[in-house]
Protein backbone atom coordinates (compact mmCIF):
# COMPACT_ATOMS: atom_id res chain seq x y z
CA UNK A 1 0.00 0.00 0.00
CA UNK A 2 1.24 3.19 -1.19
CA UNK A 3 1.01 6.66 0.72
CA UNK A 4 1.73 10.49 -0.03
CA UNK A 5 2.92 12.22 3.29
CA UNK A 6 1.83 15.99 3.44
CA UNK A 7 3.53 18.23 5.78
CA UNK A 8 2.19 18.89 8.76
CA UNK A 9 2.53 21.77 11.20
CA UNK A 10 2.23 21.28 15.30
CA UNK A 11 1.81 23.71 17.89
CA UNK A 12 1.37 23.33 21.76
CA UNK A 13 -0.03 25.48 23.88
CA UNK A 14 0.90 24.81 27.51
CA UNK A 15 0.68 28.10 29.32
CA UNK A 16 -2.23 27.43 31.89
CA UNK A 17 -3.36 24.70 30.42
CA UNK A 18 -2.47 21.21 31.02
CA UNK A 19 0.81 20.39 29.53
CA UNK A 20 0.41 18.37 26.37
CA UNK A 21 3.41 16.47 24.40
CA UNK A 22 3.50 14.57 21.27
CA UNK A 23 3.86 11.06 20.90
CA UNK A 24 3.41 11.19 17.26
CA UNK A 25 3.20 14.62 15.10
CA UNK A 26 0.22 15.68 13.22
CA UNK A 27 0.39 13.87 9.69
CA UNK A 28 -1.86 14.14 6.70
CA UNK A 29 -1.69 11.37 4.37
CA UNK A 30 -3.29 10.31 0.71
CA UNK A 31 -4.16 6.15 0.84
CA UNK A 32 -3.62 6.18 -3.04
CA UNK A 33 -5.87 2.64 -2.79
CA UNK A 34 -8.55 3.92 -0.76
CA UNK A 35 -8.41 7.36 -2.68
CA UNK A 36 -9.47 8.83 0.49
CA UNK A 37 -7.02 11.77 2.84
CA UNK A 38 -6.65 10.96 6.62
CA UNK A 39 -5.38 13.15 9.38
CA UNK A 40 -3.74 11.32 12.21
CA UNK A 41 -1.69 12.16 15.45
CA UNK A 42 -1.17 11.24 19.08
CA UNK A 43 -1.00 13.17 22.22
CA UNK A 44 0.29 11.99 25.79
CA UNK A 45 -2.76 12.92 27.38
CA UNK A 46 -6.25 14.09 27.17
CA UNK A 47 -6.07 17.84 25.89
CA UNK A 48 -8.15 20.08 24.03
CA UNK A 49 -7.42 20.17 20.63
CA UNK A 50 -7.95 21.92 17.53
CA UNK A 51 -7.60 20.37 14.24
CA UNK A 52 -7.34 22.38 10.67
CA UNK A 53 -6.37 22.09 6.99
CA UNK A 54 -4.41 24.98 6.44
CA UNK A 55 -2.78 26.91 3.39
CA UNK A 56 1.06 27.61 4.15
CA UNK A 57 1.55 29.99 1.29
CA UNK A 58 -1.59 31.91 2.42
CA UNK A 59 -1.22 31.58 5.79
CA UNK A 60 -5.04 30.78 5.93
CA UNK A 61 -7.10 27.85 7.43
CA UNK A 62 -9.14 25.71 4.12
CA UNK A 63 -10.88 23.70 6.56
CA UNK A 64 -11.88 23.68 9.50
CA UNK A 65 -11.91 20.12 10.57
CA UNK A 66 -12.51 19.10 14.39
CA UNK A 67 -12.35 20.76 17.38
CA UNK A 68 -12.85 19.66 20.73
CA UNK A 69 -11.75 17.60 23.83
CA UNK A 70 -10.42 14.52 24.21
CA UNK A 71 -11.54 11.52 26.21
CA UNK A 72 -14.48 10.11 26.68
CA UNK A 73 -16.86 12.54 25.70
CA UNK A 74 -15.00 13.48 22.61
CA UNK A 75 -17.09 15.05 20.00
CA UNK A 76 -16.80 12.99 16.43
CA UNK A 77 -14.92 12.69 14.49
CA UNK A 78 -12.83 11.82 17.65
CA UNK A 79 -12.19 8.86 18.80
CA UNK A 80 -13.80 8.30 22.45
CA UNK A 81 -11.34 7.95 24.79
CA UNK A 82 -7.97 7.76 22.62
CA UNK A 83 -5.29 9.90 22.52
CA UNK A 84 -3.96 8.22 19.26
CA UNK A 85 -6.38 10.01 16.71
CA UNK A 86 -7.07 8.98 12.91
CA UNK A 87 -9.96 10.46 10.81
CA UNK A 88 -10.81 10.99 7.21
CA UNK A 89 -10.74 14.60 5.52
CA UNK A 90 -12.83 14.45 2.12
CA UNK A 91 -10.74 16.90 -0.09
CA UNK A 92 -12.77 19.83 0.36
CA UNK A 93 -12.50 23.11 2.04
CA UNK A 94 -15.12 24.93 4.87
CA UNK A 95 -17.76 25.49 1.81
CA UNK A 96 -17.82 21.46 0.59
CA UNK A 97 -16.28 22.36 -2.58
CA UNK A 98 -13.30 20.26 -3.78
CA UNK A 99 -9.87 21.80 -3.34
CA UNK A 100 -7.49 21.78 -6.62
CA UNK A 101 -4.65 20.84 -4.79
CA UNK A 102 -4.57 19.03 -1.93
CA UNK A 103 -1.29 17.88 -1.67
CA UNK A 104 -0.05 22.08 -1.46
CA UNK A 105 -1.82 22.32 1.86
CA UNK A 106 -0.85 21.35 5.60
CA UNK A 107 -2.37 19.59 8.75
CA UNK A 108 -1.97 21.86 11.84
CA UNK A 109 -3.21 20.28 14.93
CA UNK A 110 -3.13 23.09 18.45
CA UNK A 111 -3.44 21.70 21.97
CA UNK A 112 -3.84 22.44 25.12
CA UNK A 113 -4.93 26.05 24.53
CA UNK A 114 -4.54 28.93 27.27
CA UNK A 115 -4.38 32.86 26.87
CA UNK A 116 -1.56 35.78 27.42
CA UNK A 117 -2.09 39.82 26.61
CA UNK A 118 0.08 40.52 24.28
CA UNK A 119 -0.70 44.32 23.30
CA UNK A 120 -2.93 46.77 24.51
CA UNK A 121 -4.06 49.49 21.35
CA UNK A 122 -6.06 52.59 22.81
CA UNK A 123 -6.58 53.67 26.22
CA UNK A 124 -6.96 56.72 25.41
CA UNK A 125 -9.40 59.11 27.58
CA UNK A 126 -9.42 62.21 24.17
CA UNK A 127 -10.04 59.12 21.58
CA UNK A 128 -13.94 59.85 21.22
CA UNK A 129 -13.62 63.61 22.55
CA UNK A 130 -16.75 66.01 20.15
CA UNK A 131 -15.87 69.17 19.33
CA UNK A 132 -19.22 69.29 18.14
CA UNK A 133 -20.86 68.29 21.54
CA UNK A 134 -17.96 70.21 24.11
CA UNK A 135 -17.71 67.38 26.31
CA UNK A 136 -15.40 67.58 29.35
CA UNK A 137 -12.53 65.58 30.00
CA UNK A 138 -14.00 63.30 32.20
CA UNK A 139 -16.89 62.19 29.21
CA UNK A 140 -17.98 59.02 30.03
CA UNK A 141 -16.51 56.97 26.24
CA UNK A 142 -17.94 53.73 25.11
CA UNK A 143 -16.39 51.22 23.09
CA UNK A 144 -19.80 49.69 21.51
CA UNK A 145 -18.55 47.06 18.75
CA UNK A 146 -15.82 45.39 17.87
CA UNK A 147 -14.67 43.19 14.99
CA UNK A 148 -11.19 41.90 14.45
CA UNK A 149 -9.75 40.33 11.02
CA UNK A 150 -7.33 37.16 10.13
CA UNK A 151 -5.18 39.80 8.62
CA UNK A 152 -4.46 41.92 11.78
CA UNK A 153 -6.96 44.82 11.17
CA UNK A 154 -9.57 45.49 13.86
CA UNK A 155 -12.63 47.98 13.33
CA UNK A 156 -13.89 49.78 16.93
CA UNK A 157 -17.40 51.51 17.19
CA UNK A 158 -17.36 54.00 20.14
CA UNK A 159 -18.79 57.32 20.72
CA UNK A 160 -18.25 60.45 23.78
CA UNK A 161 -21.02 59.35 25.39
CA UNK A 162 -25.02 59.33 24.59
CA UNK A 163 -25.39 62.57 22.72
CA UNK A 164 -21.68 62.71 21.15
CA UNK A 165 -21.16 62.06 17.40
CA UNK A 166 -20.19 57.62 17.09
CA UNK A 167 -17.27 56.92 15.36
CA UNK A 168 -15.36 54.37 13.63
CA UNK A 169 -11.87 53.60 13.80
CA UNK A 170 -9.56 51.00 11.75
CA UNK A 171 -6.54 50.09 13.00
CA UNK A 172 -3.82 47.77 11.93
CA UNK A 173 -1.91 45.31 13.64
CA UNK A 174 0.32 47.45 15.08
CA UNK A 175 -2.27 49.46 16.93
CA UNK A 176 -2.14 52.85 14.61
CA UNK A 177 -4.98 54.21 13.08
CA UNK A 178 -5.72 53.55 9.76
CA UNK A 179 -8.84 55.96 9.13
CA UNK A 180 -11.98 56.95 11.04
CA UNK A 181 -15.61 57.82 10.20
CA UNK A 182 -18.77 58.62 11.37
CA UNK A 183 -21.40 61.98 12.94
CA UNK A 184 -24.24 62.02 14.74
CA UNK A 185 -27.36 61.86 11.99
CA UNK A 186 -31.05 61.05 12.41
CA UNK A 187 -33.72 58.65 10.64
CA UNK A 188 -33.64 61.66 7.98
CA UNK A 189 -29.97 62.02 7.22
CA UNK A 190 -28.94 59.89 4.37
CA UNK A 191 -25.17 61.17 4.15
CA UNK A 192 -25.64 62.66 0.72
CA UNK A 193 -27.18 59.66 -1.01
CA UNK A 194 -29.79 60.75 -3.20
CA UNK A 195 -33.06 62.07 -2.08
CA UNK A 196 -30.77 63.45 1.52
CA UNK A 197 -33.84 65.71 3.21
CA UNK A 198 -31.07 66.46 5.80
CA UNK A 199 -27.42 66.89 4.01
CA UNK A 200 -24.32 66.38 6.12
CA UNK A 201 -20.31 65.85 5.94
CA UNK A 202 -19.56 62.54 6.90
CA UNK A 203 -21.12 59.35 7.45
CA UNK A 204 -24.14 59.83 9.65
CA UNK A 205 -24.71 57.45 12.74
CA UNK A 206 -26.72 57.30 16.26
CA UNK A 207 -25.73 54.49 18.86
CA UNK A 208 -24.57 52.10 16.14
CA UNK A 209 -23.90 48.60 18.27
CA UNK A 210 -21.90 46.48 15.85
CA UNK A 211 -19.94 46.30 12.90
CA UNK A 212 -19.01 43.19 9.95
CA UNK A 213 -15.98 43.83 7.42
CA UNK A 214 -15.43 42.27 3.86
CA UNK A 215 -12.86 43.10 1.92
CA UNK A 216 -15.01 45.85 -0.13
CA UNK A 217 -17.97 46.98 2.26
CA UNK A 218 -17.83 48.15 6.06
CA UNK A 219 -21.41 47.25 7.33
CA UNK A 220 -22.63 49.41 10.42
CA UNK A 221 -25.82 48.58 12.51
CA UNK A 222 -27.22 51.90 13.06
CA UNK A 223 -29.47 51.04 16.18
CA UNK A 224 -31.36 53.89 16.84
CA UNK A 225 -31.92 54.75 13.12
CA UNK A 226 -33.20 50.91 13.11
CA UNK A 227 -30.88 50.55 10.02
CA UNK A 228 -27.83 49.04 7.75
CA UNK A 229 -25.52 50.67 6.57
CA UNK A 230 -23.09 49.52 3.67
CA UNK A 231 -20.03 51.66 3.32
CA UNK A 232 -17.69 51.02 0.31
CA UNK A 233 -14.00 51.06 0.78
CA UNK A 234 -12.62 53.41 -1.54
CA UNK A 235 -8.69 53.05 -2.36
CA UNK A 236 -6.39 55.94 -3.97
CA UNK A 237 -4.47 53.36 -5.52
CA UNK A 238 -5.52 49.37 -6.43
CA UNK A 239 -3.63 46.62 -8.71
CA UNK A 240 -3.29 43.14 -9.77
CA UNK A 241 -1.07 41.07 -11.34
CA UNK A 242 -1.87 38.89 -14.29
Amino acid sequence: MRFAIVTVVAILFTASAPAAEWVNKPALTFDEKAGKWYATFELDTFSDVEVAIVDPAKATVVRHLAAGVLGPKAPPPFAANSRSQKFEWDGKNDYRTKVLKPESLVLRVRAGMSVALEQIVGGDPYAYYSEEIGHNDHSPFRIYGLEAKPVGKVYVLGYSSKLGPPALRQFDIDGNEILHFGTYGNRDSMGGLAGDPVPIKGIPLAFPNSVEATDNYIYVADMLNLRLLRIKKNFKAEATSR
